[in-house]
């Protein structure tokens, strides 16, 4: 299932967790401004995060979007 509230607070990033049976977890990434490029997007962690909220080790600086992904096993 698709992700349906993402928000940011400061250096912490929070949104509605999918039920989904085979979810294994979270990806999360930036773009600087207002661009959805997935592809080419940064990464903010390494591996999947599996739970929300995620506290960012370090903040990507000036205007970015930031996206989030569900991934099955």
């Amino acid at each position: 299932a698709d992700i349906t509230s993402f928000l940011i607070e400061g250096d912490r990033l929070s949104w509605t967790e999918v039920t989904d049976r085979d979810l294994a977890g979270y990806l999360i990434r930036f773009q600087p401004g207002t661009s959805r490029s997935w592809g080419d997007a940064g990464r903010l962690h390494v591996g999947l995060v599996t739970a929300s909220p995620f506290t960012m080790l370090t903040r990507p600086s000036g205007p970015v979007t930031f996206m989030i992904k569900a991934r099955d096993t």
